[in-house]
């Protein structure tokens, strides 16, 4: 067994990992259409904290969006001074896409909504909750979901466990779902332990 942890940050981080869309109306291609045809390029990726929504807006956003100006929001780096510095040079026809736009203020959000309307600019955010947009997709991790990218990890990492161990392995995938509240970022965060902690039992045992 090759003992590298493929549960590693650079393995699960935003982008690293695939979409895994749980049906059809979430498929990237279908979110991408709608984002376009039907919302008028208006939308949120709504979801808990570390639910997959970083992830899709990573390959939701791509060459085929046309002209996109992204930009990952954080409280500590005064996302609204940003926000700002970015709008005057907003165009119609552009995408304004914001990662994490609860961290603004209502008042703030209200500011960004109307500023790209003026300007017939689109506007594309991933929020915790209803912002005022048109919602694109709601996130929801299911057990299902989070054992599938489990599973799509260690086929990436060339990682083949005994039967025994991917039990214990699934089991322990739901119960961190149900402890982290749909967090798959902090699952995964957990899971790199348990594998470290397994991969040093299966050397000592060797």
């Amino acid at each position: 067994m090759d003992c590298s942890n493929p549960f590693s940050v650079r393995f699960v981080q935003p982008g690293a990992l695939p979409w895994v869309a749980p049906g059809p109306e979430l498929e990237v291609a279908e979110l991408r259409r709608r984002l376009l045809s039907e919302c008028n390029a208006r939308g949120a990726i709504i979801g808990p904290h570390g639910a997959g929504k970083s992830t899709l807006l990573h390959h939701l956003i791509d060459e085929e969006m046309g002209n996109c100006v992204r930009l990952q929001m954080r409280r500590h780096a005064q996302p609204w001074r940003q926000i700002r510095g970015i709008l005057p040079a907003l165009g119609r026809g552009q995408l304004l896409v914001l990662d994490g736009f609860e961290q603004l203020s209502p008042l703030a959000r209200m500011g960004v909504r109307w500023s790209t309307w003026r300007r017939g600019s689109g506007l594309l955010v991933t929020s915790h909750g209803p912002c005022g947009l048109p919602v694109l997709a709601r996130i929801a991790p299911t057990p299902a979901l989070v054992w599938r990218l489990v599973r799509t990890r260690l086929r990436a990492a060339r990682v083949v466990l005994p039967e025994d161990a991917m039990d214990a392995l699934q089991q322990h995938a739901y119960a961190l779902l149900r402890v982290h509240r749909g967090n798959v970022r902090e699952v995964f965060m957990d899971l790199y332990d348990w594998f470290e902690r397994f991969a040093a039992q299966t050397r000592s045992v060797v």
